[in-house]
């Protein structure tokens, strides 16, 4: 509880020789959101190191704090799940205000290959950052169904002038060879 930033990572340290993820819950979750990076980060190393998996209900918690690394490691956390687990985490990671992180949540739906997948990659399609929807649409042509092409398709031809639709049209015609 220290003012200095120095003591309270010395004093972190011992503690997480003897802290238990699942009994030291609330306080980690604290020390996870510290105003000094450097414990902020002796925490994230643990959790990474933790030879016990990360809670679900820890992983929500980091889901909310404000640093963006600390939303980060919760994100690749949920790869020690199983999909029923880690599903309804990576859909919070989805509106995520980091644009990085909702890529990332994305990438990991579409390896788990979770149902509704494609929904949730039409949705992307309409997400207010650029690269979000370049991922979306990256993913839709690697599904490598007609159903989808499409579904493409349909989109450029809605509006075919914004950068959605040469984007679209750019990587049909090099990844498949089809102009649109």
């Amino acid at each position: 509880r220290s003012d200095n930033p120095t003591y309270r990572l010395e004093a972190l340290r011992i503690y997480l020789i003897y802290a238990d993820v699942e009994k030291d819950r609330k306080q980690l979750l604290e020390l996870a959101q510290d105003k000094s990076e450097r414990v902020r980060l002796q925490v994230l190393n643990y959790l990474r190191a933790s030879r016990e998996r990360v809670p679900a209900k820890f992983i929500e918690g980091l889901s909310y704090a404000r640093d963006a690394k600390v939303r980060e490691t919760a994100l690749s956390l949920t790869r020690h799940f199983n999909n029923e687990e880690a599903q309804p985490l990576l859909f919070d990671f989805l509106i995520d205000e980091e644009a990085r992180l909702r890529m990332m949540a994305l990438d990991e739906l579409v390896r788990r290959k979770v149902p509704d997948l494609r929904d949730t990659l039409h949705l992307s399609l309409e997400d207010n950052d650029w690269q979000m929807q370049r991922r979306a649409v990256t993913h839709l042509i690697g599904l490598n169904d007609p159903e989808e092409l499409n579904f493409l398709k349909s989109v450029v031809e809605r509006d075919p002038q914004p950068p959605l639709a040469l984007y679209i049209k750019d990587q049909m015609l090099k990844r498949l060879g089809v102009q649109l």
